[in-house]
């Protein structure tokens, strides 16, 4: 069965709206050679590829690929005609929003309820549906019930986790108008005196606290101001701050920001950083799979090395289904811990409240993405981990560094 996987934010849309990320106008149904089948607009295309503009952005389709093409109704017109088809009376409206529950337009149901009421108040199913009860003679809604009282306990634990977002916020806050007025400022010049000034503030930051804030804030700014957040990262120790560094060697566009990211993550000697990125070697994401390479060279770790063989090289078309959601999954169980923290003096306990540096709007990395490309026959980030990590180059013979391989003692 097909899915459709609908914008996180389509849940605050006015109702309607978010049809349009469905399928534009003009879209079409692509059958493709492999079984799946891809619904979007058709942009452009060349004598080889077909440019597909999805609901989760463009790619690049080999028309060998594509086995037949078939116009999409988009659902707005189905919508409409529908509403056209049902008369304007409270039975009617009653009736359209019943259509519209069967085909997943809730937010127009609801309209269609309330529309029954202002043409008939006292149209029973209506006023049911939308949660109404009757008292005496009139229609109320159903009141909602109080939320429990708290224990002392309890009251005591969410006053401490309120604290604890007071002062991420305040964190959030301060480093994002560091940001805005200097180091945003500068354009790409790290060397200004006025980026500079904004780097020592940031480098000043001690706070655990603080973490959340400098990977979401700075993680939306451009390539120096996220070397920036590499560099004050790899200064705190605690897991939140491994933990975004793991997701910007794997995640950020930029091959030097990723590299940085790496090298803070070789002194930490966490056995647990080494695991996770060898199970990103596993992921169908290219990207993924060979930053993840790039990392395990930087960090030397010998126990990837049988990982690393059978990746070097690889041929063929793929059509890549995206894992991210696994990935990041694995990176929160491993990281998420709790930790001590002060604030005011007091110790509070503090859970990492996600991976900052993925947050809406940042450039590190997002949680959903796809990808149709042709494979590179060789994978050079693959090889170059395996010297890095060995001090030897059998360059892609794989045979060769299997040899070699086998010869070394037992690890």
């Amino acid at each position: 069965m097909r899915r459709r996987i609908l914008p996180r934010f389509s849940r605050v849309m006015p109702a309607g709206l978010w049809l349009l990320f469905i399928a534009p106008a003009g879209a079409e149904l692509l059958y493709c050679k492999n079984g799946r089948t891809l619904d979007g607009l058709v942009e452009s295309e060349t004598e080889s590829a077909f440019r597909v503009r999805l609901m989760h952005g463009v790619i690049e389709l080999p028309k060998d690929e594509v086995v037949r093409r078939e116009p999409l109704e988009p659902p707005w017109e189905r919508l409409k005609a529908a509403r056209a088809r049902f008369p304007q009376t409270a039975q009617g409206r009653y009736e359209f929003a019943q259509w519209c529950r069967e085909n997943g337009f809730a937010g127009e149901m609801r309209a269609a309820l309330r529309a029954c009421i202002e043409l008939d108040p006292e149209f029973e199913p209506a006023r049911r549906e939308l949660g109404h009860v009757r008292d005496r003679h009139r229609w109320v809604e159903r009141p909602r019930p109080s939320p429990p009282k708290l224990s002392p306990q309890d009251q005591a634990r969410r006053d401490e986790e309120e604290a604890v977002r007071r002062e991420i916020t305040r964190w959030v806050t301060r480093i994002r108008g560091i940001r805005s007025n200097k180091l945003d400022r500068t354009g790409r010049d790290e060397s200004s005196e006025l980026f500079q000034a904004g780097r020592r503030q940031i480098l000043q930051i001690t706070d655990v606290l603080a973490i959340p804030a400098i990977a979401s804030v700075l993680s939306g700014g451009g390539e120096p101001t996220r070397r920036l957040m590499v560099e004050v990262l790899a200064k705190f120790p605690q897991d939140e701050a491994t933990l975004n560094l793991v997701a910007i060697a794997l995640l950020d566009p930029s091959p030097d920001v990723r590299r940085r990211a790496g090298e803070a993550l070789r002194p930490r000697k966490d056995e647990r950083v080494v695991a996770e990125l060898r199970a990103a070697l596993g992921s169908e994401e290219e990207a993924i799979l060979r930053n993840a390479a790039v990392a395990l060279g930087m960090i030397g770790a010998v126990e990837a090395v049988p990982d690393l063989l059978p990746l070097l090289e690889v041929s063929g078309f793929a059509d890549v289904v995206i894992t991210r959601p696994n990935l990041i999954t694995g990176l929160w169980q491993c990281f998420c811990g709790p930790s001590v923290v002060l604030v005011g003096g007091v110790p509070l306990f503090y859970y990492p409240p996600a991976i900052a540096a993925l947050s809406p709007g940042t450039v590190v990395g997002t949680y959903w993405t796809t990808e149709i490309q042709r494979m590179a026959l060789y994978r050079t980030e693959v090889q170059e981990a395996l010297i890095m990590i060995t001090g030897q180059n059998f360059g892609f013979d794989i045979a060769a560094w299997e040899r070699w391989w086998r010869q070394q003692p037992r690890r």
